[in-house]
């Protein structure tokens, strides 16, 4: 609780902003939190085997 000040109006306006700056952090971390599961999806991802491939730039067909 936060009982700083004497009047309950004061009280309750520390106590707002008290809540307010917690669930900006806590969104800011479960953003964070997204971010690193997109990029961890990324690197997951299966590339698979190449069937051609090619090689300079006049794309010669790379022997193979």
């Amino acid at each position: 609780m936060s009982q700083d000040q004497r009047s309950q109006f004061a009280n309750k306006k520390i106590a707002r902003l008290k809540l307010a700056m917690l669930f900006d952090e806590q969104r800011r971390a479960g953003e964070a939190g997204g971010k690193r599961a997109l990029w961890g999806q990324n690197r997951e991802l299966e590339r698979g085997n190449a069937v051609r491939s090619y090689e300079g730039a006049g794309f010669r067909l790379r022997p193979g």
